[in-house]
Parts: structure tokens; sequence; C-alpha cells
């Protein structure tokens, strides 16, 4: 009885704080520079962040799945087909942990484990390589020319970080 209680006034102020939200929002409106220069004061100013040399990421990244709904598939002769449908992949996602290290000017090293097997991808501002066990790939191979120009090219959501 008390959780029940404890949700209903948990709802209830977050409700009242999106509505007080959404007041304050409209009537103050911000263009998109005076966002994204209100981000970078709140994380130190910009020349704060490009005296960072190197920083390092970790996560999960969700994989597979599958929430999909199937369609049947009707039979041209009314009968069961002699060949089974495939399995339907799995709805649930994996969850498979990478670490992402960035480090000035546009090195990279990026590692995704799966199944016990760990899958490398380096690139050290100029070359790339890459070593994915789990693709029966155990030998280091060279990153392709248009994946290495990707690497180099500046990104707008990165470009602070990448000068």
């Amino acid at each position: 009885m008390p959780r029940k209680y404890f949700a209903i006034l948990i709802s209830f102020a977050l409700g009242g704080s999106l509505v007080a939200a959404d007041k304050s929002a409209s009537s103050t409106e911000l263009s998109p520079t005076e966002i994204v220069n209100k981000n970078v004061e709140a994380r130190g100013g910009l020349q704060a962040w490009r005296a960072v040399k190197a920083i390092t990421m970790s996560g999960s990244m969700g994989v597979g799945g599958n929430q999909r709904t199937t369609l049947a598939v009707p039979s041209s002769t009314g009968r069961k087909p002699v060949l089974g449908m495939p399995s339907p992949r799995p709805e649930k996602e994996a969850e498979l942990p990478f670490v992402m290290e960035l480090a000035r000017p546009h090195k990279q090293r990026f590692e995704l484990k799966f199944n016990g097997q760990t899958a490398i991808q380096v690139f050290d501002g100029t070359n790339g390589w890459k070593l994915r066990p789990f693709l029966n790939r155990r030998e280091v191979e060279p990153m392709a020319r248009w994946s290495t120009t990707r690497q180099r090219a500046p990104r707008s959501n990165w470009s602070a970080w990448r000068k």
C-alpha cells in the first residue's frame, strides 16, 4: 500500500515539474547558437575543452533483436511448405560492452566484446587496422582507404574535439 501512495506522489511531482519546465521553456526561447554556447560554458569553456588531450567512453551497445511483427506467408498450394521458415530472430537485443578511446589529433581505439572475444579497431591519425575474431578474422587487417578517409574528415558534432 505505501508503494502505491509513493508512486502516486512521484507521478504528481513529475507532472508538476514538467508543467513548470514547459512554462519556463516557452518564455525563454534560445537560439541554437545560445544552446551550444551554454553547453560549452557548462563544461568549463572552449579553452578547457580544447586542452583535453584524450577521452575514454565505455558502455554497452544493443545489437540484434527484432521487435517487428512478422507476417504470415500463405502457401500457394494450401499445404505446409516443404522447407520450413527460418527461425525467427530473438526479440531481445544483445548488450555488447565497448570501450572507445579518442586522442588528439584524430586518433581512435575501439574495442567491442562478443562471446568472450574482443574486436579491435585502431586509427592512428593516418592509417587504421582492425581485428574481428568473431567473424573468423583472427589476423590484423588494414582498414579500407575510404574508411580511414572518413576517420580524418571533420564531423560537425566532434569539431571542437577534433581540432
